[in-house]
């Protein structure tokens, strides 16, 4: 089992359209995909951000050819909705790890 986890940096005042939108719309997307089984959604706690706020999307795959699928299928189209959605103000990153 693997979780494809990425973190967001999401500015203050897009705080709430972002958590609207990765909940009511990301998300389920990304569970009817078909490639994730579940996810889990957080706000980073361990450190203070002074210019917005960390959160955190783990999405759990069976392997790791079903994340490449969705990273081909998926993934150019996510970078363009969120550049549009939050004006490249929302900052992220992913990385993949596997439970042991």
């Amino acid at each position: 089992m693997y979780i494809y986890n990425t973190t967001f940096l999401v500015p203050d005042r897009m705080y709430g359209s972002f958590i609207k939108w990765i909940k009511e719309t990301h998300i389920p997307r990304c569970t009817a995909s078909d490639c994730f089984s579940e996810a889990t959604l957080t706000r980073i706690q361990s450190h203070e951000q002074q210019d917005g706020t960390s959160v955190s999307l783990q999405l759990k795959a069976a392997d790791k050819v079903t994340i490449e699928k969705w990273q081909v299928e998926h993934l150019r189209k996510l970078d363009a909705e969120i550049a549009d959605l939050f004006l490249l103000e929302v900052l992220y990153f992913s990385t993949l790890m596997e439970i042991i």
